[in-house]
């Protein structure tokens, strides 16, 4: 188990705290569950004179009308914060950037909160008709909900990565069609790639949007740290091999470069060391204490944005050398010359290309 950080607070205090809050996000489950609109509750009801049904008595009749009121059906999400809270408590544990996942926490409630408003509206529990997400949920749906002639006027084009019916919720929350008539509004073709605001164009999540759609936000984010091989920092990328040593393969031109070393060394995360490490790791392979490889890529067209590469590696061992042998200070010595020339020729030798125009 991964360890974030040390608490502040002494163990046995910090343990004390974690079981005091599993309790109570227990206690407050059972007062949710049990929850009785008639109960008699502190500033709520105070005219009913019969006992509360609640199990966890008064106090569970306050917290669950209380949470209700409040945050409707995402007062579940208390007892499950409290339980979250007790589990760092109780394993000592410091959660790192504590503000960020307030804010994170006061964003899950609200949006939460609204989305059971605008999904769900006012519901019926044993008599009693209350907000589906509770008064913030009210306040944030009457808060999100535009006039009609506002939002339409400034929109034309959609991407709605949500389930089948949320773009219905949608298109009537923001004030696109009264509510009720989102289903007329989708099948008027108002929302198809000739009509006036096109939904979805690439599908959607029914088509693309979970798996392909966070690859694309993922390679942003790794472009934008500059942490891919193929980096973009100026928004025009080319591939660049003028340092290394121009050769030909397979009657083709390629740029060669050699390596060698210790193979217990960390990865650039993201690189193509990592990604190789890990596929021999799930083939049942072990790297050698220490490795020689060539590189050899080959640019597809003048355009310089297309490469065919090529890895070859062996053990360092059978070569007789060790690669402090091999190294002075930060440049190779003479000896790898002989042993880099007969890695390429095997590698030439061993690896088959078939050129082929590309279609």
């Amino acid at each position: 188990m991964a360890v974030v950080g040390q608490s502040s607070l002494p163990r046995r205090i910090s343990e004390f705290v974690g079981v005091a809050l599993f309790a109570l996000a227990l206690i407050w489950l059972i007062a949710l569950v049990t929850y009785e609109p008639t109960d008699p509750v502190w500033f709520f009801t105070t005219n009913a004179t019969h006992p509360p049904v609640n199990f966890v008595g008064r106090v569970g009749a306050f917290l669950a009308e209380l949470s209700f009121q409040l945050f409707g059906y995402g007062a579940y999400l208390i007892p499950a914060s409290l339980s979250i809270g007790g589990w760092h408590y109780f394993w000592c544990q410091q959660p790192d950037a504590i503000y960020t996942k307030v804010c994170g926490g006061v964003m899950l409630f609200s949006c939460s909160s609204a989305f059971l408003s605008l999904a769900l509206g006012s519901t019926e529990h044993a008599g009693k008709t209350f907000d589906a997400g509770g008064s913030v949920g009210a306040a944030l749906d009457t808060g999100v909900v535009v006039p009609a002639w506002a939002l339409p006027l400034s929109v034309s084009y959609f991407t709605l990565a949500a389930f089948t019916f949320t773009p219905l919720l949608l298109f009537e929350g923001y004030g696109f069609c009264k509510v009720g008539e989102g289903g007329d509004y989708v099948t008027s073709g108002i929302i198809d790639l000739g009509g006036k605001r096109p939904t979805n164009t690439s599908g959607g999540h029914l088509c693309e949007g979970y798996t392909h759609g966070m690859n694309m936000v993922i390679e942003n984010v790794r472009q934008l740290r500059h942490a891919v091989d193929d980096s973009c920092p100026d928004g025009e990328h080319t591939y660049d091999y003028s340092n290394d040593e121009p050769v030909i393969f397979a009657g083709l031109p390629f740029w060669k470069s050699s390596n060698f070393g210790p193979t217990n060394n960390t990865p650039r995360p993201g690189g193509d060391g990592e990604r190789t490490r890990q596929m021999l790791s799930r083939a049942g392979y072990k790297l050698p204490a220490e490795r020689m490889s060539v590189r050899l890529v080959h640019l597809v067209d003048e355009s310089r944005r297309k490469e065919l590469m090529v890895i070859y590696a062996e053990d360092l061992a059978p070569s007789g050398y060790t690669a402090a042998q091999l190294r002075d200070g930060n440049e190779p010595r003479p000896e790898w010359k002989a042993v880099e020339q007969g890695l390429v020729e095997r590698a030439m030798s061993r690896i088959k290309l078939s050129p082929k125009p590309f279609k």
